[in-house]
């Protein structure tokens, strides 16, 4: 497992980057915004791909289909959520935001673009089935808890101050209410499942 641990400590790596002080505003926060968001989220899909044993049989058929079905709702998630906040705030976007948005899909949770990011990762480790990638998948949902705490009390709430507090309370950050429960409950199953040994599991292998 040391290769996965590798590449989720470049992931790590890259949300340090994001979050690098001192560049203040301007183009170079940008890019380095940007850049770590990729240097971030790259690890995550190449993680499948890694050698690590593989759910096998028929589960591994089932996990494939919802993982698609993740894959695709979290990727148009975040489109639907990008477009949106781009109209406002532009590329600067995250680095430098300009305005509020409350509509769309930002009407239903605080950080769409982070949740559907995270359904899609997910998604794609349950898609290739990989052991490791999706135990590892926790430490996805805490650094993207973690970027979206700091966002807020770093930027939002210091920018927008009693308008933000308002929206905070009245909107979840990550998932509606509604899709909490089941969300967690496959996610937990599945996890539990391969740790305590009740899905078949094949021998190691990489795809390549």
């Amino acid at each position: 497992m040391w290769e996965q641990t590798l590449w989720v400590l470049v992931s790590v790596a890259g949300f340090i980057v994001v979050w690098l002080p001192g560049l203040g505003p301007g183009r170079i926060k940008t890019i380095a915004n940007w850049t770590g968001i990729a240097i971030f989220s790259i690890p995550w899909f190449w993680l499948p791909f890694t050698a690590q044993p593989r759910i096998s049989g028929v589960l591994g058929i089932i996990l494939t289909i919802v993982g698609i079905l993740f894959f695709i709702f979290g990727l148009a998630l975040c489109r639907m959520a990008s477009r949106k906040i781009f109209e406002v705030v532009g590329w600067a976007g995250h680095a430098e935001p300009s305005g509020l948005v409350t509509e769309g899909t930002y009407g239903f949770v605080r950080h769409p673009i982070y949740s559907g990011l995270f359904m899609g990762m997910f998604g794609w480790s349950l898609v290739w089935e990989g052991v490791y990638s999706i135990i590892l998948t926790p430490i996805l949902y805490l650094l993207f808890r973690l970027e979206a705490w700091l966002e807020e009390k770093l930027v939002l709430e210091k920018k927008f101050g009693d308008a933000y507090a308002a929206y905070r309370k009245r909107v979840p950050a990550f998932f509606p209410t509604i899709l909490v429960v089941p969300l967690l409950t496959i996610a937990i199953l599945i996890i539990l499942g391969i740790l305590l040994g009740w899905v078949p599991i094949a021998q190691t292998e990489a795809i390549r």
